[in-house]
Parts: structure tokens; sequence; C-alpha cells
């Protein structure tokens, strides 16, 4: 059987969510999967995702939204997107915090996004992002700053502060791995019977 072949499209406003990207296309790889990454604002007109046998979506949280661009990229190719196991990432704050009620809006925020555009991944999972102090404008560290506070993280403002739990990407990045493999593994056999 052939290794499949896994695109990850990612928005990021700060960088984090390509390192979130970065670490899943590594994890594929070493498991055997080839992996491609893209920048969800820089797809290129005409692309043809077909060549690929599942699909991770990412997009960080700024301000309560995801990036556009990654919703225009779902709108896109959902008919594609629902024809593979695909999975999407929701990258925030708010997904690592010790109060479950904000773990839980973190995830609801995910679900709503995806609902929003009619898309129904294989996976729907949020990730704990990175306060990313020291490249915030002075507005916006001063509200980031407030909400860790209120969070009970870090309010140092002299440096960054990651939150994602880098075991759980990987976990995550070889569950998907290991679930379009069954998938193309199936598929595979179906043909061939």
């Amino acid at each position: 059987m052939q290794s499949p072949s896994i695109l990850l499209v990612y928005g990021t406003r700060y960088g984090h969510t390509q390192k979130i990207i970065e670490r899943m296309a590594e994890v594929i790889r070493r498991h055997g999967g080839h992996a491609t990454t893209v920048p969800g604002n820089e797809v290129p007109e005409g692309f043809d995702p077909t060549i690929y046998d599942g699909a991770i979506v990412a997009a960080s949280v700024i301000g309560g939204r995801h990036q556009r661009y990654v919703q225009r990229f779902i709108a896109k190719q959902l008919r594609w997107l629902q024809s593979v196991p695909s999975a999407f990432f929701s990258i925030c704050g708010s997904a690592a915090s010790p109060r479950l009620e904000e773990r839980e809006a973190a995830y609801r925020l995910a679900d709503t996004f995806v609902t929003s555009l009619g898309w129904r991944p294989s996976v729907v999972e949020t990730i704990g992002g990175e306060i990313a102090y020291t490249r915030y404008w002075w507005g916006l560290r001063f509200v980031m700053r407030n909400i860790a506070k209120r969070q009970g993280a870090s309010t140092d403002t002299s440096r960054d502060i990651d939150l994602t739990n880098w075991a759980d990407v990987d976990r995550m990045a070889a569950e998907f791995l290991k679930r379009v493999e069954e998938a193309t593994g199936a598929a595979a056999a179906t043909t061939n019977a």
C-alpha cells in the first residue's frame, strides 16, 4: 500500500499555528506518510487538492474569529474536504485554560466555525496557542495581559508564553495519519475486490 499523502492548510497571525502545523507534518512524515503544508493565504489559484488522501486545516483565533482566508479555502474545497478524512484544529489560548468553561467555549467556537460552513470534518479539536506578548501592539498586549491574569496565566509581557501541549499535537497528528491510512486501505481493498 502506498503511503498516504496529507495536505495541511493553516491560518496564522503571529506564527504559532504554523509551528503547530509544521510539527504535525514532521510527525506524519516520521510515521511514513507524506505531508504538504500550505499557508491558507498562499493557496495558488486553480489549486487541485484531489491528489491528497486527507486534509488538516488549522486556524488561529484572533478577536474571537478564525482567519477569513481559511474560511474561503474551506468553502472553495468543501466537496473535496467532505470526500476525504479531514480535521479542523482551532488554535487559541482559551483551549489551554485551567477553567473548563473557557475550554468549552473554545471548542464551541471551533465547532460553530465548521458547522457554519457546512463542513463535517472527521476531527474537530482545539489546541492551546501562544500569548505573543512581544509581538502584540501595546493595546492588545494590555488586553491579553488582563485575560491571562483572570485565567491564571503569566502576565510577564517581556516574553511570549507557549500554551501548546506538544505531546497532544504529536498524538493528534499520528492518530489522524492512522485514520487516513485506514480510509485509504479500505478504499484500496474495495477497488481491488
